[in-house]
């Protein structure tokens, strides 16, 4: 009988506790909108208050979550206010979101492993939103920057189609004098090496772009240590959102031309100007230059070179992007097809680029995902930026009293007896050569995030980037009319192979405290490996005209009417590092961190292999006082500073260590006592053991603010960078037995200034938005 009872009291509780678990769950549906505008938002976070339970919004702002009775759901966007909604019952609502009156200042920005909202940080960062990027039709993301970023200075080395010239940035002026000064590019995570930062800028198609962050003071760039002393550019690509496929295409077609060309002289000033010169430096005039009538009535005005290599180029491209998902996936892909005709004469660039980033959210604790992009570049034409051997250069220098071609239609030339010309034309060497660049890239790194506990997070990531470059470039004899005669017949083929390969662990840690302390952290380690092997071959001199082909490239001793060269190269480097930060984020008003990286590179001797950079930063936020909040007009007010060391490895790989060179050659007597040259071996370049890393400490003060209902906002800075251990090199003395000069750390280098930048939303309503920077 007690079993009975004791088994029915058993059945109703465990009724009664399914009943109330039952009742204790809740069911959310409904719909999200921008409440200005009305539109449906798409990717919207749901979030179940202090846990890892999220839903998305679909394409038609649809969501739906399951959650505990009582719990407090947080509906967040980019650049819209959060809101919070308890969830007591099953309910159908719709949610509207408004734009905070501190859009600017809740911004997310990404710093190196890990973002922040605007308003947290105690670092310079300054941002380039997916708006402003697609807002200028621009071949690549260095021209994107370009007067949108105070401090960041960024200039094209030559006109050359799709920047292949070579693009230099430099944020707050240089910081070596013999070495690089181009920053870290960092894309989604993944630090790229700096011998191909021109190619990593000239590979995106700019629609592929969420944001562009530059860390510009030493506190912020320090997490990248040795790498980072030019400061950090961060590259995040667009990633998939929930809901049904989303499908844009970008076109695009503009027309380009030089402008403000030099005036050339005329054939009659050419003349006159040629033989004041000839008599001023003691030589006789050239007859055929004497007499300036003459030359003006058979040339008239001549031949304008800049005219002739110069034209209205054509540019355009094609990007397709596509994505969407689920809850638990989403992906996001894009096709890309650029193409830019040089403005001088038959040059051009071609860039096909495809992308696709995905993640999947496998489990409640573990989510996995990958970027992976791959790029095929083609640039054709004439040498048009290296000094000189541009062609500009030629038209530059060729006179007006040269013509293009002769009357039967082959190429003109000067003759030094006649006309004191005697250089190629300019023509030719835009129309004969066959010159070809073949770049190809592929970069991608796949990730693993594991919730270790309800504030504890790992990452690990691996990546890699492969880069394959052929350069072929073939010239067929063709005889001047007269004077030197053209480039004899040549090809050279060159092809390189840069394999990068980065392992990369992290933990962080994000956790508040009683409502008003918030404390983030990250501690990681990184190996990443560079390698670089090339090999080059050509052949110069009298030979089977166009055909482009090394055969039989065999050097023969008896042959002296061509030439023959091969080469090959090749080195790897490697950099292992550890890391850790902590940010204090006291009741959102103090903002509190402190960095330090320990680098080791291969490229220095064990002694000097291993160096630390650390750094510290303070912020507050002086319109949270009470004593501001008067001021209607200002939104923000937020004041730091930052002082932090970051580092330079300018250096050759192993400079540290003595090279030898078995070409060189030595005359000694031998045995029947006449003199013989004899091969031999000699150190090829000097060394320094002792050589170390470039180091750079950098004070930063600065204040942000927003006012007017954020129409308003200003950034300003006042920084100090003192480089040290500059290496440069110094001349050996005859006697040690080489000619190259031995690298020292012996220099210093110091930078001031200022940086303001003021952003203003002139207009903004429904039908119109207008923001000058």
């Amino acid at each position: 009988m007690k079993l009975k009872l004791a088994l029915l009291c058993l059945g109703f509780m465990l009724a009664n506790w399914l009943n109330t678990t039952y009742a204790q769950t809740v069911t959310v549906t409904g719909k999200v909108k921008n409440k200005t505008t009305a539109e449906l938002l798409s990717g919207v976070s749901v979030t179940q208050e202090g846990t890892n339970k999220t839903s998305l919004t679909d394409a038609n702002g649809y969501f739906s979550i399951t959650v505990p009775k009582g719990a407090t759901l947080v509906f967040t966007y980019v650049g819209l206010t959060p809101y919070r909604l308890m969830a007591n019952e099953n309910a159908a609502v719709d949610i509207l979101l408004e734009e905070g009156s501190n859009k600017a200042m809740d911004e997310v920005v990404v710093i190196g492993y890990g973002a922040k909202k605007r308003k947290e940080l105690s670092t310079s960062v300054a941002s380039v939103g997916a708006k402003e990027i697609t807002a200028t039709p621009v071949a690549d993301a260095a021209q994107a920057l370009q007067g949108r970023v105070s401090g960041v200075t960024i200039v094209q080395n030559s006109g050359a189609p799709g920047g292949t010239g070579g693009t230099g940035i430099r944020i707050r002026g240089i910081s070596s004098l013999t070495g690089t000064n181009n920053p870290l590019i960092v894309v989604d995570g993944y630090p790229l090496p700096d011998q191909q930062a021109d190619n990593v800028l000239n590979s995106f198609g700019v629609g592929d772009i969420e944001s562009i962050d530059v860390l510009k003071d030493a506190a912020a760039a320090s997490i990248y240590g040795v790498r980072a002393s030019n400061g950090v550019i961060m590259i995040t690509t667009k990633r998939g959102k929930a809901g049904k496929t989303s499908l844009t295409a970008d076109v695009y077609h503009g027309i380009q031309q030089a402008w403000q060309l030099p005036t050339m002289l005329n054939a009659r000033e050419y003349a006159i100007l040629n033989s004041e010169a000839r008599i001023a430096s003691g030589l006789q005039p050239i007859p055929k230059l004497t007499d300036f009538n003459a030359i003006e009535a058979q040339y008239g005005n001549g031949v304008n070179w800049l005219d002739e290599i110069f034209r209205r180029a054509a540019m355009q491209s094609v990007n397709i992007n596509a994505s969407g998902g689920s809850d638990k996936a989403q992906y996001m892909f894009s096709a890309g097809y650029f193409k830019q005709d040089g403005i001088i004469y038959n040059t051009n660039f071609e860039r096909f680029n495809l992308r696709f980033n995905g993640d999947v959210k496998v489990t409640d604790r573990i989510k996995i995902g990958n970027s992976l992009s791959m790029n095929k570049f083609i640039e054709r034409g004439a040498d048009t930026y290296t000094p000189f051997n541009s062609v500009v250069l030629l038209a530059l220098t060729s006179p007006p009293t040269v013509t293009p071609r002769n009357t039967d239609g082959t190429y003109a030339g000067g003759n030094g007896s006649v006309d004191g010309f005697n250089e190629p034309n300019p023509i030719y060497q835009l129309e004969v050569p066959n010159n070809r660049n073949t770049k190809y890239r592929i970069t991608g790194n796949v990730y693993t995030e594991i919730n270790l506990a309800k504030a504890l997070k790992f990452k690990a990531v691996f990546g890699a980037d492969f880069n394959y470059q052929e350069i072929n470039n073939f010239s067929p004899a063709t005889p001047s009319s007269g004077g030197r005669p053209f480039i004899l017949t040549g090809y050279s083929v060159q092809k390189g192979f840069y394999p990068d390969y980065l392992a990369e662990y992290t933990l962080s840690y994000d956790k508040t405290f009683n409502g008003k302390h918030k404390v983030s952290a990250v501690a990681g380690y990184t190996f990443q490996e560079n390698r670089f092997s090339y090999v080059l071959a050509g052949r110069g001199g009298n030979f089977t005209q166009n055909i482009p082909v090394l055969n039989d490239i065999i050097f023969r001793a008896t042959d002296i009417s061509q030439t023959y060269n091969a080469a090959e190269d090749g080195i790897n480097s490697r950099l292992m590092s550890y890391f850790a930060r902590v940010n204090y984020d006291f009741d959102g008003r103090g903002f509190f961190g402190f960095s330090i990286r320990r680098d080791g590179s291969s490229n220095f001797a064990p002694n000097n292999r291993f160096a630390v950079f650390p750094s510290v930063s303070a912020a507050w936020r002086l319109s949270q006082e009470k004593f501001m909040q008067n001021i209607k007009w200002l939104n923000d007010l937020k004041v730091r500073a930052s002082f932090g060391y970051t580092g330079n490895p300018n250096v050759a790989a192993f400079a540290y260590i003595q090279s030898i060179n078995q070409s060189f050659q030595y005359t000694f007597g031998n045995s029947s006592g006449s003199g013989g040259v004899v091969g031999a071996a000699a150190p090829s370049r000097s060394y320094n053991p002792d050589i170390r890393w470039e180091k750079n400490e950098q004070l930063n003060i600065g204040a942000d603010a927003s006012m007017f209902d954020n129409r308003l906002t200003v950034a300003l800075d006042v920084y100090q960078r003192r480089s040290k251990d500059l290496i440069l090199y110094v001349a050996p003395p005859f006697v040690s037995g080489t000619y190259e000069s031995v690298p020292f750390n012996t220099g210093t280098l110091q930078n001031r200034g200022i940086d303001l930048s003021l952003t203003g939303k002139i207009i903004s309503n429904k039908h119109l938005n207008w923001t000058a920077t």
